[in-house]
């Protein structure tokens, strides 16, 4: 038994805790860390009977007993909490049928000065929205289900799934994964089995994908067979999977991964509205890929090869890939509601490309700018590299050039035109101010500021000006 400074800390703050309920709160065994790095776990009764219920809340008992789990690094490591039970399986925000998930952001939301008196005040408040069936507030996305990732595979989410049909069980297709390398992969479209298959070029994918009209467990399950059983409850024949398999591993390249893209209505974005689809990917190792080929391509369609296929599903496990959100459906960006979201679709023309330009220029092509005018008549020198957003790649290229496909890689909409004019000669006898919504004076030169001072006086209408030094 190793206790660390920081669990017997935790033990005695409950001990603490325990004192001052008055028998709500009390502690039922202490089960030391077996050895160092381990956690220590404290069983605990808490009563639930002060919080008010719903009938679609969770089950809760009149007293529930819980596991605290307590890291060697607390306070600065948080505790984890499970419930002695399987009860809250299926519910938001419990993941492994018993691990309460109380903490969503634990990096922001944590705070070790707190230590267990804030925790079980989190806890409390976590229970009361069980309670209430309220994990789930309007106001915040979705807890969408756990496939917990064991793939190095990511997959891009970019474009909006396909609407299922009402009174469909499911839609059936194939979904286009763009290769940026071995490591990552972007779903830019869907087909469905009735269009041509698409032709996406060299190392792209054509994976199969099925989108379900019916919510998934809020676990994945972790073997093929599991997987299998889950889409057929929720009306997904094994015929018509095994046919969709077969399809793709028909045209699956030597030495190349099967990938399945699984869907099913557990995300929303706005408060009230409909349900979106939540996408996972699961991935078939290439030789496993090429087993499953030559199985499927052995034997005839029919109860033979449903029994080949479940006879290999059930020693396989399912390997996830961990899926990154871009979808517009699903999916909020982060700057909303920032001053900077003022930004998004406007025209704007930034004088400058160098110290203060090269810097704003890709605040803005971030935020949004429906088109960006680059204009320096400077080229990059190994100089300035210490200071301004340019590479050694494009030494003796026009300022605007380099920074043009420095922002270009950021691989925003945002159109960028670069331009070299002196301004010293003048801005708006070379650029309409009627065409643009802002412009920025990042050149730090008094002599540009003059001469702009001196093209507003002969102008009736100029976009308005910023200008940074």
């Amino acid at each position: 038994m190793t206790w660390s400074d920081g669990q017997l800390l935790a033990l005695s703050q409950l001990r603490e805790i325990v004192g001052a309920s008055k028998g709500d709160f009390s502690i039922v065994a202490i089960n030391a860390p077996p050895d160092e790095n381990t956690r220590a776990k404290i069983e605990v009764s808490i009563s639930t009977r002060h919080l008010e219920r719903v009938e679609q809340g969770l089950p809760l008992r009149p007293r529930e007993r819980l596991i605290l789990q307590i890291p060697q690094g607390f306070p600065l490591d948080y505790p984890g909490v499970d419930a002695a039970h399987k009860r809250f399986a299926d519910s938001a925000h419990v993941q492994w049928g018993s691990h309460l998930c109380i903490y969503r952001a634990p990096d922001i939301e944590w705070v070790p000065s707190d230590g267990m008196y804030g925790f079980i005040e989190r806890l409390n408040d976590w229970l009361k929205a069980g309670a209430l069936n309220q994990l789930d507030p309007d106001g915040e996305p979705l807890h969408p289900p756990v496939a917990y990732p064991t793939s190095q595979v990511r997959i891009i989410s970019r474009a909006n799934a396909p609407v299922i049909e009402a009174g469909s069980a499911h839609w059936v297709g194939a979904a286009h994964l763009i290769r940026h390398h071995d490591k990552r992969f972007d779903l830019t479209g869907w087909s469905q089995l009735s269009d041509p298959f698409p032709d996406l070029g060299e190392r792209n994918i054509c994976a199969a994908a099925v989108l379900l009209n019916t919510p998934m467990p809020m676990e994945y399950p972790d073997t093929v067979f599991k997987l299998v059983m889950s889409l057929h409850e929720r009306g997904m024949p094994i015929s018509i999977l095994l046919k969709l398999l077969r399809l793709y591993t028909i045209r699956l390249a030597e030495g190349e991964a099967l990938y399945m893209v699984l869907g099913a209505p557990q995300r929303r974005r706005d408060v009230g509205g409909a349900l979106k689809q939540h996408l996972t990917v699961w991935r078939i190792e290439p030789d496993a890929a090429q087993h499953l080929r030559a199985s499927l391509a052995e034997t005839e369609e029919g109860e033979v090869a449903e029994r080949a296929f479940i006879k290999w599903a059930a020693s396989a496990y399912t390997e996830w890939c961990r899926v990154h959100e871009d979808r517009e459906e699903v999916t909020i960006r982060r700057d909303t509601g920032a001053s900077a979201e003022w930004l998004r679709g406007k025209r704007l023309l930034l004088l400058g490309c160098g110290a203060l330009g090269s810097f704003i220029g890709e605040y803005l092509v971030r935020a949004g700018a429906a088109t960006l005018d680059l204009v320096d008549k400077d080229v990059v020198t190994p100089g300035i590299l210490v200071r301004q957003l340019h590479n050694d790649d494009y030494i003796a290229y026009s300022k605007s050039h380099s920074l043009k496909k420095r922002l270009e890689s950021i691989k925003f909409p945002t159109v960028i035109r670069p331009h070299t004019n002196n301004l010293r000669y003048g801005v708006f006898k070379h650029f309409d101010p009627d065409a643009f919504d802002l412009m920025i004076d990042a050149t730090a030169s008094p002599t540009v500021a003059c001469i702009l001072e001196e093209e507003l006086k002969t102008l009736d209408q100029a976009p308005p000006i910023a200008s940074a030094s």
